[in-house]
């Protein structure tokens, strides 16, 4: 089902999941990954960012932003652009992925 939302009714979801989120203390709450999200939350899907400094594509799971973005104010921030559990997997011998094309191997390129 897809529901359409103007901008004032988008902006009020926004705020809503800003709200419920700058509550929490661990993760990402319940109250939003069951009702105020429009798209299933997979914490470990790849999704595309792209680094405004260079203009690179990166990919990184879902769950590294939500990371990124609750660590409290005045800790040592954690770079949004570099997820380290991608990078811990794409360093084991043999298993090297395309980072543009998260889907594609290229282990059998040459």
């Amino acid at each position: 089902m897809i529901k359409v939302l103007n901008a004032l009714e988008l902006l009020d979801k926004q705020n809503q999941v800003i709200v419920a989120c700058g509550k929490s203390r661990s993760g990402l709450p319940s109250s939003v990954t069951s009702t105020l999200l429009s798209v299933p939350y997979e914490p470990d899907q790849r999704v595309p960012l792209i680094r405004p400094d260079t203009l690179a594509i990166v990919c990184v799971r879902r769950q590294h932003i939500v990371d990124c973005k609750l660590i409290a104010r005045g800790k040592t921030s954690a770079d949004v652009f570099k997820d380290p559990v991608l990078e811990e997997k794409e360093a084991a011998p043999g298993t090297r992925t395309n980072t543009v094309m998260p889907n594609v191997s290229t282990n059998d390129v040459d």
